[in-house]
């Protein structure tokens, strides 16, 4: 693991309960999730990875509608809590570093990223990886939080990317801001194809006048 994945499983092994409450108290994690699943259409007998799967809300979803998911994250706490929601619906769950995963090549039919790439310094590298272990004409899903929600609750300079800290009581956590520009810039740079793109707001705050959520759909060219 990097020094990022190593500092984020700290956080998330230390605090993990508060990251869980967090999400279960979101109204737009619903939502998001359902996107997800509209965006994939049919993910019947496809194999796919879930990135930083997080506690397993999607890979339960994915497994449920008949695909062969493996799920992988750097925080023993979340897998352990991932195989609990996931128990006996077959999904293989793995502790490893998004940006060196250990797969074979062209292993998966769809790579995807929930709320994860932000705690990577090094975008290249982990879009790389996932251009490697995708098969051609395979499929990466990313959802990230928009850049202009980064720039308007968090920096108010939308130019100022770099590692951020965020803190929440006792709790300490870090996010990498990234411009939109750099997303895309970087996902087309590793041989992918943008399909489609989702700018999602919030049902869940007031300030609901920017975006607060980035959805990019590529394909492995």
């Amino acid at each position: 693991m990097d020094e990022d994945a190593k500092e984020a499983r700290k956080i998330y092994n230390t605090y993990g309960k508060f990251f869980v409450k967090k999400e279960e108290k979101n109204p737009d994690r619903k939502k998001i999730s359902q996107i997800i699943i509209s965006v994939i259409n049919d993910s019947r007998e496809k194999k796919i990875l879930d990135a930083g799967c997080g506690t397993g809300k999607e890979c339960e979803l994915l497994a449920k509608r008949g695909a062969k998911v493996v799920g992988i994250d750097v925080s023993e706490f979340m897998i352990k809590l991932a195989r609990k929601r996931c128990k006996n619906l077959g999904v293989k769950f793995f502790l490893r570093d998004m940006e060196r995963t250990g797969f074979e090549r062209e292993s998966f039919d769809l790579v995807l990223s929930v709320f994860s790439l932000m705690y990577k310094k090094n975008l290249k590298a982990v879009l790389k990886e996932f251009r490697r272990i995708l098969k051609k004409d395979g499929e990466l899903l990313v959802v990230v939080p928009h850049p202009i929600e980064r720039m308007v609750r968090h920096t108010k300079n939308y130019f100022k990317r770099g590692k951020f800290l965020k803190i929440n009581g006792n709790i300490r956590y870090f996010n990498y801001h990234w411009t939109l520009e750099d997303y895309l810039n970087t996902i087309i740079s590793q041989e992918f194809k943008i399909e489609e793109i989702k700018e999602l707001g919030s049902s869940s705050l007031e300030e609901n006048y920017y975006p607060h959520y980035l959805v990019i759909k590529a394909k492995a060219i």
